[in-house]
């Protein structure tokens, strides 16, 4: 129990994805990305990008929603992101994994190039 008597929230399997459901939505965002490129639409391509940043970083939909271009590190080595106003306000640094980089890259080349 908490200070207050409130009951303390304690995570259960139902507030997690499934394995089948990650790969349902890595399966969709592969899907938007591919069809996107081929028919030159950003925006299908954009949704693609929203789909694997929430699962490849973790980020609240607030937080994605607030990224910058400039919160984003690909440089010397290094590979994070940085959220300016996350959880009660406060700014955070969330390193990301080669397969994101790696789509955050190609991404942004991408985008360069339309």
């Amino acid at each position: 129990m908490n200070l207050d008597g409130s009951k303390q929230w304690e995570p259960g399997p139902e507030r997690f994805m499934t394995r089948q459901e990650v790969g349902t939505l890595l399966a969709k965002a592969e899907e938007l990305m591919l069809r996107g490129k081929a028919r030159r639409r950003k925006p299908l391509v954009r949704d693609a990008m929203l789909i694997y940043c929430a699962l490849y970083s973790g980020l609240r939909r607030f937080e994605i929603c607030e990224l910058r271009i400039q919160d984003l590190c690909l440089a010397n080595g290094r590979s994070h992101l940085y959220v300016r106003r996350g959880k009660n306000g406060k700014g955070r640094t969330v390193h990301i994994g080669k397969e994101f980089k790696h789509l955050l890259k190609d991404y942004l080349v991408w985008k360069s190039e339309h």
